[in-house]
């Protein structure tokens, strides 16, 4: 029960409010002293009863996200999340009010994408639910700064670790030779070629810039939002070239020109060297899988030749933010945990760099004392090590575990034999 006081002969009120947990302080505009006690009951009262929280539904909180929140972002991340949304409201309930969703709903839904019901679906892989958790807990975010979602968002969605490592894929010097050398071969259907000459040039010409330029596909092709790679961005006699990305901060770069690309750009009639680089390849994804098929080698993606490009640098030496700038991002992070892959040649000379030690090696490690040794000890008796080990046994009384340390009667012994 709050306080009353008259102040210059009107009443105030003086209580705590039930939600904040602070002293409050107003006029009750009246000199009745019982009408002022009523006007203090009716505060108190209404701060027990706060206003109505706002809420929306799941539907609407993913669409608010990725229709509004993303606004500005390449069209390619933003056909991204809107399919990782679409996925959301399909297992979950677009309905479902953000203050009644909980955590058992969000476990039901990753329990069935890895694991469906019915049989003729496919389970899902970690990464890719991975993914789709990302999107809501974004959305979520979202919803709680515009005070829709009031929870905590590490309560509502459980955390998911990224098992699977399905991003370690990157080509050898072989088998980028003999993808190209494939790529070459014009295919033969009904004793036809199917394939002129410029059209394997021009796929050939498009991997070799993939690898050795490090773009991604949006940057090389160009889509609706921005330009790809066009020849006005390629100066032969400085060696760089420009690469107009928008995808992240640093996506717009200069990358010096390799030798090997070099060699495939001065190839190309000078008549020729005007709008975009490469000719766009629509089917790039089925007719690369085809052409490692043909070469008995695994699938390879657009992102595996990128990732390429990362993989051969850190290989040879390169620093990770000397690739990562290369690469248009704004961190080594990337580098360090997807695209930068290093050959079992880089273990091998990492652990051919320890230090050797001028230490003699035992003769009995040979393959008799060896055998001798190990059945004295399944045998349950002391290892024969060494002549001079033989016949050496810890004594064991007055010893307590060795957590514990000595007793005091072998103290005594350590200290002469004399306590105190």
């Amino acid at each position: 029960m709050g306080n009353i006081y008259i102040r210059n002969g009107i009443y105030w009120g003086d209580w705590q409010d039930p939600v904040s947990r602070k002293r409050l302080r107003k006029t009750l505009r009246t000199r009745d002293r019982a009408v002022a006690k009523l006007r203090l009951r009716d505060f108190e009262l209404a701060g027990t009863h706060p206003p109505e929280e706002k809420t929306q539904t799941l539907g609407e909180a993913l669409s608010w996200y990725v229709d509004v929140a993303l606004a500005g972002r390449p069209s390619g991340t933003i056909d991204s999340y809107q399919t990782k949304a679409r996925r959301l409201v399909t297992g979950l309930d677009p309905e479902v009010t953000l203050s009644v969703l909980d955590r058992d709903m969000v476990s039901e839904y990753i329990a069935k994408r890895l694991d469906p019901e019915d049989p003729d679906e496919h389970p899902a892989k970690v990464s890719t639910v991975y993914k789709e958790l990302v999107v809501l807990r974004q959305a979520l975010k979202e919803a709680g700064k515009r005070g829709f979602f009031h929870s905590e968002i590490s309560c509502v969605v459980p955390t998911l670790k990224q098992v699977e490592s399905d991003c370690d894929r990157w080509l050898r010097t072989e088998e980028y030779e003999a993808l190209l050398a494939e790529l070459a071969a014009p295919v033969r259907k009904d004793g036809k070629l199917s394939l002129r000459r410029h059209i394997c040039a021009a796929r050939q010409f498009w991997v070799v810039s993939a690898v050795q330029s490090g773009a991604r596909v949006s940057e090389l092709e160009g889509n609706e939002d921005h330009r790809g790679i066009e020849w006005q961005d390629v100066d032969l006699a400085t060696g760089w070239c420009r690469i107009p990305g928008r995808k992240t901060k640093g996506a717009w770069r200069k990358v010096p020109i390799s030798q090997d690309w070099a060699a495939w750009l001065d190839a190309v009639p000078k008549a020729r060297r005007q709008g975009p680089l490469v000719v766009p390849w629509p089917n790039y994804r089925r007719d690369l899988a085809v052409a490692c098929l043909g070469i008995d080698i695994p699938r390879v993606t657009a992102n595996d030749l990128r990732r390429t490009f990362c993989s051969w640098l850190l290989q040879r030496g390169e620093t990770p933010f000397v690739v990562a700038k290369l690469m248009g991002h704004g961190s080594t992070r990337m580098v360090e945990r997807i695209y930068g892959q290093l050959s079992m040649g880089t273990f091998e000379t990492a652990i051919a760099r320890l230090p050797r030690c001028a230490v003699f090696v035992p003769d009995v490690f040979a393959e008799d004392a060896t055998c001798e040794a190990s059945e004295t000890m399944l045998a349950g008796g002391a290892p024969a090590i060494g002549r001079e080990l033989r016949g050496f046994v810890v004594p064991r009384d007055g010893i307590e575990p060795s957590t514990r340390g000595f007793s005091g009667r072998r103290l005594s012994v350590l200290r002469g034999g004399k306590d105190g």
